[in-house]
């Protein structure tokens, strides 16, 4: 028997192909896509349903079951902070040309 275990992601949608017989499982093939849609949406499982179409294309094998992990979507974002300040100790500025002197020691 073909299985392919699918995992509709919030950013990808991974799918595995495997033959499973007499208790062993051997993978065939492996693909991903980007996850269309919010993860559990109509859209995501169209998506996830044609990425297993094509494993079955692309491999000429025909799926006999589809195992998919849990939807629990979860609403991601990104947030920019700003740079920390470096730590650079005591800055003095001097003019070129002040006549002052640097000591070092």
């Amino acid at each position: 028997m073909y299985a392919v275990g699918l995992d509709i992601g919030n950013a990808t949608t991974e799918a595995v192909l495997a033959l499973v017989r007499d208790g062993r499982v051997e993978v065939v093939a492996a693909d991903r896509l980007p996850t269309r849609g919010a993860k559990g949406s109509p859209a995501s499982l169209d998506a996830g349903a044609r990425l297993v179409r094509r494993l079955e294309r692309d491999t000429g094998r025909r799926v006999d079951a589809v195992v998919a992990a849990p939807l629990r979507p979860v609403t991601t974002l990104t947030v920019t902070l700003p740079e920390p300040a470096v730590a650079t100790g005591r800055l003095r500025l001097v003019r070129a040309g002040s006549g002052t002197r640097c000591r070092t020691g």
